[in-house]
């Protein structure tokens, strides 16, 4: 997946599916792009609880608004 899909879905509350079958659930609450950071991958963070979550965007087998 692209970082770009994601954008729409930051800020509300998601499901993230990985290519490893795990899932994710809580608030889309940041991105990091390639711009931002030359040596670390594109990453979207999702917030449960106080804790987020950093998944890199080439593990993100799906995402969707819940």
């Amino acid at each position: 997946m692209k970082l770009e899909e994601t954008l729409k879905y930051c800020g509300k509350q998601v499901c993230v599916t990985c290519t490893d079958g795990e899932e994710y659930r809580g608030v889309y609450d940041w991105y990091q792009s390639d711009a931002e950071s030359l040596d670390e991958p594109n990453a979207i963070g999702i917030e449960r609880g106080g804790i987020i979550t950093e998944i890199p965007v080439a593990e993100v087998a799906s995402i969707a608004a819940i």
